[in-house]
């Protein structure tokens, strides 16, 4: 819930978005959310998003955002509304409903 204290340590998997707000720092990584490749190091007033992973270190934190308010969240809605079609998408489906309107007009001639 948003305003909770929380702690974080090696190996948690963030629950929420949270501001660190005390301790040393933590080695997080963020490759899930943002494609960095590399760990990254977060102090006291930085942010760790959702989902992130610690890998060294322990520091305390506010939940600012959780669920779909989180960064991950809002970034998994926008990808969810898209649904483009591929061009084989879009061929299957021509070459699909060519075979519907051939195969009925064999049956009614065969009829």
């Amino acid at each position: 819930m948003p305003d909770d204290f929380v702690k974080v340590h090696l190996g948690d998997i963030v629950p929420a978005d949270i501001k660190l707000i005390e301790g040393g720092y933590v080695t997080v990584d963020e490759s899930s959310i943002t494609g960095e490749s590399l760990p990254v190091d977060k102090t006291v007033d930085d942010i760790i998003y959702s989902e992130s992973i610690i890998q060294k270190g322990q520091m305390n934190g506010i939940v600012f955002a959780t669920g779909m308010n989180t960064y991950f969240g809002k970034a998994a809605g926008l990808v969810s509304g898209l649904s483009p079609k591929s061009h084989l998408q879009r061929a299957v489906i021509t070459i699909g409903d060519y075979l519907i309107v051939l195969d009925l007009i064999m049956v009614s001639l065969i009829s």
